[in-house]
C-alpha cells in the first residue's frame, strides 16, 4: 500500500472529526517546532522537525481525501503557477527587462 492509500484507509476508519481535529494538533506541532528552529537555529531540533513534518503531511493527505484528491491538485497546480507568474515577474522588475 502507497502512502495515499495508507492516508486514505486510516481517514476512513477514523473518520471526519476525528481527524480533523488529528490535523489541527498535528499542523500545531509543526508550526512550533517551524517556530522553535527559527528562533534557535540549533541544528539538533532537526530530527524532531523532520517528524513533525510528516506527521503534518500525513494528516494534510488526509485531508486530501476529505476535500477530493482533484479538487486539491487543481488548487496546488494554480498555486504553483501563480507563484511562478510572480517569480518571473520579480526577476523583469529586478533586472527591468
Amino acid at each position: 500500500m502507497n502512502v495515499e492509500e495508507t492516508c486514505e484507509k486510516i481517514f476512513l476508519h477514523y473518520g471526519t472529526d476525528p481527524q480533523i481535529l488529528k490535523a489541527i494538533e498535528e499542523l500545531g506541532e509543526c508550526v512550533s517546532e517551524l517556530s522553535r528552529y527559527l528562533r534557535t537555529k540549533d541544528s539538533m531540533i532537526m530530527e524532531s522537525l523532520r517528524w513533525e513534518v510528516a506527521d503534518a503531511c500525513i494528516m494534510l493527505t488526509q485531508m486530501r481525501f476529505l476535500l477530493g484528491p482533484d479538487q486539491v491538485d487543481s488548487a496546488i497546480h494554480a498555486k504553483l503557477a501563480r507563484t511562478l507568474a510572480r517569480m518571473e515577474r520579480e526577476v523583469i522588475t529586478f533586472f527591468g527587462e
